[in-house]
Order: C-alpha cells, then structure tokens, then sequence
C-alpha cells in the first residue's frame, strides 16, 4: 500500500524504498496491529511481505495528511511549474490496487499503444468482475462541498498523455519523492520475481492536485478517443462472440453509446479499412479489411486527439 511505503521514510532529497524493516520497528507495528503478513513463491524464490491493516491504513492516512500540509507551499510549487500536466499526471495515474486507489506510475519499457491497450483491459476487467462493490470513477471532493468524478475516460486519456511525455512524468514524481510524497518500489509476480520498478503515491495527491487544477474537459474528444481505444482492443480478439462481448463491456464501462462506435466505424470503412458495425449476435462487431491500416489510422488518430485536448484544456 502506498501508506505503507511513504509513512516510515525520511525525506531526503531521493528517499529510498527500505525492502527490509528495522526487527525492532517490525515488532512495533505488530503490537499495535498496524501491519499483516503474506508471503509469495516458493523456494528460494519465497518473499515475505507486509501490508497495512485497516487500523495501519487510518494511521498512514493521518500521516500524510500532515506530511502534504507541512509541505503544502513546496508542492503548490510543483503544481505550478508542471501546470495542467500536474492534473494529467495524477488522472493518468489513479488506478485500483489491491482494492485501494493509488496513484501508479510504472517504470519499465513499453509500446505506448501496448500499454494503453493493457491499462484499459485492467480497468474494464476490474469493473466486470467486481461492479456491484466498486464505482466506476473516482470522486473528488472540492473544498467548497461540490464533488467531481474522474470519468475512465478521462483517466485514459490522462494515461496516455502521461506516457506519451515520460520524461515530464518522471520527473514530477521525483519531486514528490523530495516531499516524500512518493517512493519508488519494485514489483513483484504472483511467484515473487521481480517485474520491474514502478512510483507510488497515495491518492490525497490526486485530491490535492485536483482542488488546485480541476480538469475540464470536452466530453466528444474523449468520447473519440473511448471508441478508438476499444476497436483497436477488442479487433485483437479472434473469437468473434468473445469479440461482441468484449466491445459490450468496454462501452458498458467507459459509458460509449453505441452510436458513436458506429459513427467512428463509418469513417473507418469510407477509408476501406473496416465494415461497418454488424449488429449480427453470432458475429464479430466489425472486419478489419487491412490490418495494418487499420493500426496506422486508429494510432495517429489517438494521438492526434491526445495531443489535441493537451494543448486546448
């Protein structure tokens, strides 16, 4: 948990994820219920793991609560000099892990149009599977009462551009490390090997940010951009039934009428790339008539509005 990572640092100018705990401040956290124990692997592959309790997690909150007013002026500065990609960064980010929102940023190379297919298959997934316990987006709450979601639409689009400038993005994550407001951490598979490296935040940034620079947004740029990333998705599934359902459920959860795919599959088709929508139950939803076309027009589609709402919101 993100509590867990950055509640017993020290800030330094690059504080480091400790991977081993003092026995004696293990010991503590123990008595007073703070942490629990997992273990992953096998063999000499086994690691020990610890995570925060419902009691550690309120205790973790109410440190960084305290940690982001101290340094409230210091990270006001941060917020200015990234300006609106402060509030992308942070949108880009937020995601559900380990059934808390956090903010997740990962270090590790990757196609960008790999990545934002695979962030989109998670979060879809995670919202079919467990819809009845889970909200779709996440909710700001503004200081003067009002409440703003951040729609899965947004967060797309947000991760993206996130990626797309990784430079930018490293670099303002950095800076909350110096506040001790991140820390960069390895990941490990369900077997204990390690993945890579990936920063985390906890999501009062994303609060925090959002209160100072709110994201207002058009909502048909993101619309296009919804029903982009979902044809170049589910066009991956060969089975044409799973193929429907999946389209089914990606518009359920990015909340995409059915019209705009169509719309968005019209064009494609007066290019001679795809059908049109076959609206057939025992059918795929769309052909695809050249493969490589049709990833060379959805890809420069995408990052044409990507780069189009970045410079207009």
């Amino acid at each position: 948990m993100s509590y867990q990572l950055i509640s017993f640092g020290i800030t330094t100018n690059r504080p480091q994820y400790e991977n081993v705990i003092d026995p004696k401040i293990l010991s503590i956290l123990r008595n007073f219920s703070l942490v629990g124990e997992s273990a992953r692997g096998s063999g000499e592959l086994r690691k020990y793991f610890l995570y925060l309790t419902e009691k550690g997690k309120e205790v973790g909150k109410e440190i960084i609560m305290e940690r982001i007013s101290k340094r409230s002026k210091e990270l006001d500065d941060i917020i200015n000099e990234f300006g609106k990609m402060a509030s992308i960064i942070v949108a880009g980010c937020v995601e559900r892990y380990d059934r808390e929102w956090i903010l997740r940023f990962k270090l590790n190379e990757e196609d960008l149009f790999e990545r934002l297919i695979l962030y989109s298959e998670c979060r879809v997934t995670d919202y079919i599977v467990n819809k009845y316990i889970i909200a779709r987006g996440f909710k700001v709450e503004f200081k003067q009462g009002k409440k703003m979601e951040i729609h899965p639409l947004l967060m797309l689009i947000c991760h993206f551009i996130t990626y797309y400038n990784y430079n930018d993005s490293v670099k303002f994550f950095n800076r909350l490390e110096e506040l001790g407001l991140a820390y960069e951490v390895p990941v490990y598979d369900s077997r204990a090997r390690y993945i890579y490296n990936e920063i985390r935040s906890p999501i009062e940034i994303l609060k925090y940010t959002f209160n100072k620079k709110p994201i207002v947004v058009e909502s048909e740029a993101l619309l296009d951009f919804g029903s982009l990333t979902t044809l170049l998705a589910v066009n991956r599934i060969k089975n044409p039934k799973v193929a429907r359902e999946r389209l089914e459920e990606y518009i359920s959860y990015y909340e995409i009428p059915i019209e705009k795919i169509k719309v968005v599959l019209d064009e494609l088709n007066s290019l001679g790339i795809t059908s049109k929508y076959i609206d057939y139950p025992d059918s795929g939803p769309f052909l695809v008539f050249d493969e490589n076309r049709f990833k060379e027009v959805v890809k420069a589609k995408l990052l044409s509005i990507a780069l189009k709402f970045l410079n207009e919101y």
